[in-house]
């Protein structure tokens, strides 16, 4: 990832795409999946995203890299419980040049929550937010972004590895629950693999 110039998250990402087909530990979004999310939000055109899971960063910058094509004041807030994780991702995000972008967050959205309410306020809700962290806090975690009103009718949520892990009390309540219009998308779990995951895009009814 070092041969990506600085200051360029197109090529620090490809980079990225680059080193998962050589080391099968590198689990991030990848770029099949991340053609499915980009598609999704540019009819959204999100100005404010929060994303469940950070790992390295693939997943923040490249949400912003394609935001910012449709709007110039996006901001992202990440968040991961393992300071490992969000020290690297710290060094991607500056070396792609979007530290004024993506702010991350070391602990649960769970707890922290409620310092996101005071950031955003009441005219700031959350356009679109990302689950790709524990799959037992996918409901939990959802539910809290409802309970202190930060969406608004429309916002998008994704779900990535619904099938792969797999979030099965995931996939039942947002199937369920009237204030979500949902579908699950089919696609590669990795690039390299045949297996295949589950993507879920829902729409917020309010």
């Amino acid at each position: 990832m070092d041969s990506a110039p600085d200051g360029d998250p197109k090529a620090l990402l490809k980079a990225v795409d680059n080193l998962s087909k050589e080391d099968i530990n590198v689990i991030h979004v990848g770029d099949i999946k991340g053609q499915l999310i980009d598609e999704a939000i540019q009819p959204l055109k999100p100005k404010i995203i929060v994303e469940m899971g950070t790992y390295i960063g693939y997943s923040a910058i490249r949400l912003a890299s394609e935001a910012l094509k449709m709007e110039q004041d996006v901001q992202i807030h990440t968040y991961d419980v393992n300071a490992q994780m969000v020290e690297i991702a710290q060094k991607m995000v500056n070396k792609a040049g979007l530290d004024s972008v993506i702010h991350i967050h070391h602990g649960r959205f769970h707890d922290l929550a409620p310092e996101l309410q005071a950031i955003l306020g009441s005219e700031n809700p959350v356009d679109l937010f990302l689950l790709d962290h524990w799959k037992p806090s996918y409901v939990p975690d959802t539910q809290r972004l409802m309970e202190l009103g930060l969406l608004r009718r429309g916002s998008l949520l994704i779900a990535d590895n619904c099938l792969i892990p797999g979030a099965p009390e995931f996939v039942d309540y947002i199937q369920k629950a009237p204030e979500w219009n949902s579908k699950m998308v089919k696609t590669l779990y990795r690039e390299n693999l045949t297996d295949e995951d589950g993507v879920i895009f829902a729409a917020y009814r309010g």
